[in-house]
């Protein structure tokens, strides 16, 4: 088994959704969830990237992730 390449890792965005949930999702938008609170999404993120480093991102408390479609603005951070 060779060595997984910097291109070939899929890179993950852990952050809110519009219910203050913790939302994971690839760059592609084809794997990802929503979780109980940040270490659960982070483990599952890290996990999904064989721990890769620089491989998952952590969204600004003022952006809202809509799991089913994209980022946006939000005024106010979700509580939590």
């Amino acid at each position: 088994m060779g060595n997984i390449s910097h291109s070939d890792t899929r890179q993950f965005i852990v952050g809110h959704d519009s219910k203050g949930r913790w939302v994971v999702c690839d760059q592609r938008g084809a794997v990802g969830g929503i979780f109980r609170n940040r270490d659960s999404a982070l483990s599952f993120a890290r996990s999904e990237t064989g721990h890769h480093p620089h491989a998952v991102f952590c969204a600004p408390d003022h952006l809202v992730m809509d799991f089913f479609s994209t980022i946006s603005h939000s005024s106010s951070p979700p509580e939590g």
